[in-house]
């Protein structure tokens, strides 16, 4: 699971990952049109990646999940009233099936307990 902030006028997301419950993970800095959080911050629309083995759009993210295991993502955007700010993204060691852009599939955010802060 990672939270990413888009910040338009440094045109920078900073992005907060975590592997195991409550253990943050390392994230290299990216160039923010590398990133789930930049496309979905600038679509306003979830980002869904059945399987990440046929994804050519993020080359560096997919890499860097692919060593950890992950073979699909999910990125929702984040957003205050009147601001959006990035995206939330789910990722799964299974491969998602997809039908009529509805997802089949199990994320497990039961572990889950680090709530974002309010903006």
């Amino acid at each position: 699971m990672s939270v990413g902030i888009y910040d338009e006028h440094a045109h920078e997301v900073r992005l907060t990952s975590y592997g195991e419950p409550g253990d943050p993970l390392q994230v290299p800095k990216l160039a923010p049109e590398e990133t789930f959080s930049w496309w979905v911050y600038q679509h306003q629309q979830p980002l869904i990646i059945p399987s990440l083995d046929v994804e050519t759009r993020f080359p560096v993210v997919v890499e860097m999940l692919r060593t950890r295991g992950v073979r699909s993502v999910c990125a929702l955007p984040l957003t205050a009233v009147h601001r959006r700010l990035g995206a939330l993204t789910l990722d799964c060691t299974q491969i998602l099936f997809v039908r009529d852009r509805l997802f089949v599939g199990l994320f497990d955010v039961s572990s889950v307990r680090h709530p974002v802060p309010a903006c």
